[in-house]
C-alpha cells in the first residue's frame, strides 16, 4: 500500500510541476515580463528557490483547473457518464444521479489497490498530456496575438516549440483514452454494477 500511495503521490506531483515548469520558463519569452523572468533565472540559489515557488503556485493553479473535465461530455465510458446514461440499471426511480455517482465513488474509493491503479496510472497521464496541450496552445495564441497587435518580430522557434508540444501532448492523451482509459473506466463501471446488485441482495 505504501508503494501504491508512493507511485500515485509521484504522479500528482508531476501532474503540477511539469506544467508548473514550463509555463513559467514560457514566461520569459512575453516581452513585458521576459526580464522579471530572467532575473528569476538567474544562477543565485535564492532565485531558484523562487522560480520553484512560482512553478509550484502555477502548476497548483492549473491542476486545480481540472482541464479533462472541461471535455467530460466526450469520454463515453466515464462512469458518472454511463450512470447517467444507463439509469435505469443502476438506480430504483426513487433515487437522483447524483446519489449513485457518490456510490460509485465509495466503491471506487475503497476498491483494492491492485483494481485500481492502472485506472490512476493512466488518469494521471491522461491529465497531465490534456494540461500540457491548453498551456501550450495558449502560449501559442498568446504570442501570436502579441506578434499580430504589438510586435512584427515572430520567433520561429518558440511557435513551432509550443505547437510542437501542443501536437504530442494532445496526440498522447487521444491514444492514452482510446487505447487505455476508456476501458479502464468501463472495468470499473462494470465492477460498480457487481458490486451494487450483491449489495441490494
Amino acid at each position: 500500500m505504501n508503494n501504491l500511495t508512493s507511485a500515485f503521490s509521484l504522479y500528482e506531483v508531476l501532474r503540477i510541476l511539469l506544467p508548473g515548469f514550463y509555463t513559467t520558463i514560457m514566461l520569459k519569452h512575453i516581452p513585458f515580463i521576459s526580464q522579471y523572468i530572467n532575473s528569476i533565472l538567474s544562477n543565485h540559489a535564492d532565485r531558484w528557490i523562487i522560480f520553484l515557488i512560482h512553478s509550484v503556485i502555477i502548476g497548483g493553479l492549473l491542476y486545480s483547473m481540472d482541464v479533462p473535465r472541461w471535455f467530460k461530455r466526450l469520454y463515453k465510458t466515464l462512469p458518472s457518464n454511463l450512470i447517467e446514461e444507463n439509469g435505469d440499471l443502476v438506480k430504483p426511480e426513487c433515487e437522483s444521479n447524483r446519489f449513485f455517482e457518490n456510490e460509485f465513488f465509495k466503491f471506487y474509493y475503497n476498491m483494492q489497490a491492485d483494481a485500481k491503479f492502472k485506472t490512476e496510472i493512466q488518469s494521471g497521464f491522461f491529465h497531465l498530456f490534456m494540461t500540457m496541450s491548453f498551456v501550450s496552445l495558449l502560449f501559442t495564441i498568446i504570442y501570436c496575438l502579441h506578434y499580430l497587435c504589438i510586435n512584427n518580430s515572430l520567433d520561429c522557434e518558440y511557435l513551432m516549440l509550443n505547437a510542437l508540444v501542443f501536437f504530442i501532448c494532445l496526440v498522447s492523451a487521444i491514444i492514452m483514452y482510446i487505447q487505455k482509459l476508456k476501458y479502464s473506466w468501463k472495468r470499473d463501471y462494470e465492477l460498480f454494477l457487481a458490486w451494487l446488485k450483491s449489495k441490494s441482495q
